[in-house]
């Protein structure tokens, strides 16, 4: 899926180009929750701004808690990189982690579901797991 792409202005507003219209952080989040791929650009220069903004996303209150399960320790870490070297070696293996984490995550989904439909008498249990997986909260209606 093709990333929207996301004017940011000197004034910090933000320009969904996709739906044509301004959108401040908390909808750039909801958008996300929703599985769109956004990219953040610099409306005058181009320079790509989206890991940026995405961490302005998880600053914001409403996000904020998300980023308390990161280890003092890795945040340590991280600040102290100074090598170049060092930082893409480190952003190798985070990159690596995350595919064996999704790859992980999709397979436990695929085995929950492939057990739902042979044990269908907790099936309403078990479609809240698969959601639970896949992202979704309980209450949110599944995916087709």
């Amino acid at each position: 899926m093709k990333p929207v792409l996301i004017k940011r202005y000197a004034n910090r507003r933000l320009y969904d180009t996709g739906h044509s219209r301004y959108i401040t952080l908390e909808d750039l989040a909801h958008d996300i929750a929703q599985g769109r791929r956004v990219k953040v650009e610099d409306a005058k220069t181009g320079e790509d701004l989206t890991q940026r903004t995405l961490m302005q996303v998880l600053l914001t209150d409403a996000h904020a808690h998300k980023l308390e399960f990161l280890p003092e320790d890795f945040l340590h870490v991280l600040i102290s990189l100074e090598d170049q070297s060092l930082i893409r070696l480190f952003a190798h293996y985070l990159k690596m982690t995350l595919s064996s984490f999704t790859v992980a995550q999709q397979a436990m989904a695929q085995n929950l579901e492939l057990f739902r439909t042979m044990a269908p008498g907790p099936a309403d249990m078990m479609s809240t797991l698969v959601g639970l997986m896949q992202g979704r909260k309980p209450g949110d209606p599944p995916t087709g």
